[in-house]
């Protein structure tokens, strides 16, 4: 390719990492206010979601240009196609920590309500698996990617154990039925985070080896349960 066309995916690999670490910050602020129940850093990150949707367009205008103009082919079409889904996702993941963020908010207007003690495991887990994620894809690591996509499975866990400790409150808890529907909520929002950071980590595989393992965990993880039902 030319040397416009590799100064201009240098630039638009640039723009990536500054939407990536704008959205780490977004994740950092809703996670850290949902286990403080600090104000601050709870509108912080629910505001920050437009600059976030900002950045996107432009990344894909940018992408859609670089693929119309230049007509890429092999490893330079396998890295804009994955920018581009990689820059979606990026835009979902603070969508969903933007919502945490305003659950958070409403959650905290009920000044009695404890969190139940699978919260925080599992937001350090999302936070934790973002970081990977990132990490592998700026390394373009297809190992570390593999070990996020595994990861996935425990906060799979982790959400079916916060959706039952929400029950149990609703049940045993009446005074705090709003909060309980409430961090069910969150749960579900950071369960959606984890499974967009999941395709980054398998996009960073493709990216690398030009190989697509979309689903691919998922299939094991059947045929493991059908052996167990055997």
């Amino acid at each position: 390719m030319s040397r416009h066309f590799s100064s201009a995916v240098e630039l638009l690999a640039e723009s990536l990492t500054r939407q990536e670490d704008l959205v780490s910050r977004c994740v950092e602020d809703a996670v850290y206010a949902l286990v403080t129940r600090d104000r601050e850093r709870a509108r912080r990150a629910a505001e920050r979601d437009e600059e976030v949707d900002r950045a996107e367009v432009r990344i894909e205008e940018e992408c859609l240009k670089l693929i119309a103009l230049y007509s890429p082919v092999a490893r330079d079409l396998r890295y804009l196609t994955t920018v581009l889904k990689v820059n979606n996702d990026l835009e979902r993941i603070a969508d969903h920590a933007s919502n945490v963020a305003r659950l958070t908010l409403r959650m905290m207007e009920d000044t009695t309500f404890a969190l139940p003690p699978e919260t925080a495991e599992m937001a350090a887990r999302v936070t934790e698996a973002f970081s990977r994620g990132i990490r592998a894809l700026r390394l373009q690591d297809p190992d570390e990617a593999w070990n996020v996509v595994a990861g996935d499975r425990q906060v799979d866990r982790l959400d079916a154990a916060l959706t039952d400790a929400a029950k149990r409150i609703m049940k045993s808890q009446p005074d705090h039925l709003e909060a309980a529907l409430l961090i069910y909520r969150v749960g579900r929002e950071l369960e959606r985070i984890a499974d967009l950071v999941t395709n980054i980590a398998e996009d960073t595989i493709y990216l690398v080896r030009g190989e697509i393992v979309r689903h691919r965990h998922a299939g094991e993880e059947a045929k493991t349960a059908d052996l167990t039902k055997s």
